[in-house]
């Protein structure tokens, strides 16, 4: 009975082993998850672009949607090496991240999009320091925060394309995260949308 375990170990072993070299072994790896929502601001947005005025008092207290907040289904979230090189990919490559959200190829940049729920989760991220770029599906923005440009820009080439295809006037953040084996990393946002 011990020799037939014994030989089970053995194969179970092996096939694991398998797709690796002598002195190879498996990256460690972690993930990063989280739920993103949005909930209405207190401010409403006006006829011209980037105006903004707070609701009155009346309008508050008789609003039942308020305080509610809602899943941000379809938010985008984009994990982007902290040391990525903007001119290690293609523009081939570029253009399928910036118009289909398709990751480049052995980029280590990994692009995702919330659930129904608001939910997101990326695994089998290689252990480093990463750019976590949340995009969300309802809360629009009419500016971008110069430090948060700044950040975008060390990672994009072009970066009115970037703007219009993936941004698309939607508010955003970034936020740096450590990726650590074993160390699942959590990471919820609540975004405000401006009333019309």
């Amino acid at each position: 009975m011990m020799k037939k375990v014994a030989a089970v170990m053995a194969a179970v072993w092996m096939i694991l082993a398998a797709g690796m070299t002598a002195g190879e072994a498996a990256a460690p790896s972690g993930k990063v998850q989280g739920t993103v929502t949005w909930r209405y601001s207190l401010m409403r947005a006006t006829q011209g672009i980037g105006d903004q005025k707070p609701i009155a008092g009346i309008d508050i207290i008789n609003s039942s949607n308020q305080d509610k907040i809602y899943n941000d289904r379809g938010a985008r979230v984009q994990l982007i090496p902290y040391f990525f090189d903007k001119m290690s990919i293609t523009s081939s490559q570029e253009q399928d991240w910036y118009t289909r959200g398709i990751a480049p190829a052995g980029s280590n940049i990994f692009v995702t999009e919330t659930d129904e729920d608001g939910n997101y989760q990326i695994d089998n991220i290689p252990e480093g320091t990463y750019e976590l770029v949340i995009i969300s599906g309802r809360a629009k923005s009419n500016s971008i925060p110069p430090e948060q440009e700044a950040t975008m820009k060390r990672y994009v080439r072009n970066w009115d394309v970037f703007d219009l295809f993936v941004l698309n006037g939607s508010n955003y953040i970034i936020k740096r995260v450590v990726i650590q084996p074993g160390m699942p990393v959590v990471e919820n946002y609540e975004f405000e949308a401006a009333r019309q």
